[in-house]
């Protein structure tokens, strides 16, 4: 890669509106490693971050990415690019007619919401499996990539003293199939928060390297 001057770098992203310092630290004087931000609070930091990667790219063409952005907020509060992208539940649904039923979940990513349904029987031994679907479908709202998510199982799993709900799901790349395993701890948000937590532990990294 060219030698990126730094000093202009961090003088451009200065004028970014709600910036008030930058720190960037390069690998061997290279290419940035890390980007440090001092910015107001009327911004939401994903906003911030998403900036910092524009101008970067319309004045000097450089790629940045978004987990090497921290920000930090003038009301002392640390939100690293890391942060403001991870996809967490927001809210678990669920309604009843006759004998099917309808499972809906709300993620959330920064400031970003999404929700998903997926619709079945009514029966105690598909509830879980309901949500997650809905999980996947919510996701794949967030993550385009997760369109190619397909629920394979759902379990119920004692380790000690804790219970965990367990999924996996197959990420479909024709032709290959990928396994992808999940696990998350019964809170007392109950079965339904731990089945969609575990729907994000096994896509969240994995989802990032798809094309």
């Amino acid at each position: 890669m060219t030698p990126v001057d730094i000093d202009a770098v961090e003088q451009e992203l200065r004028r970014i509106p709600g910036i008030n310092a930058v720190r960037v630290v390069t690998t061997d004087g290279v290419e940035p490693a890390e980007i440090h931000v001092l910015a107001g609070a009327g911004k939401a930091p994903k906003q911030v971050v998403r900036d910092v990667q524009t101008v970067a790219k319309a004045v000097f063409n450089v790629d940045l990415d978004r987990r090497i952005i921290s920000v930090v907020q003038m009301d002392g509060t640390l939100v690293t690019a890391e942060d403001t992208n991870r996809i967490t539940v927001d809210a678990i649904s669920k309604s009843r007619q006759g004998h099917r039923m309808t499972a809906e979940v709300t993620l959330r990513r920064g400031i970003d919401l999404a929700s998903g349904a997926a619709e079945g029987a009514a029966a105690s031994s598909t509830s879980l499996s309901l949500v997650v679907r809905a999980t996947l479908a919510a996701l794949a709202k967030l993550e385009p990539a997760a369109e190619s998510l397909e629920l394979e199982n759902t379990s119920l799993q004692r380790v000690g003293d804790r219970s965990f709900v367990i999924v996996s799901i197959v990420l479909l790349t024709p032709p290959y199939e990928e396994l992808l395993l999940g696990a998350a701890a019964i809170r007392t948000a109950g079965e339904e928060d731990a089945a969609a937590r575990a729907v994000l532990d096994a896509t969240n990294r994995r989802l990032t390297l798809v094309d």
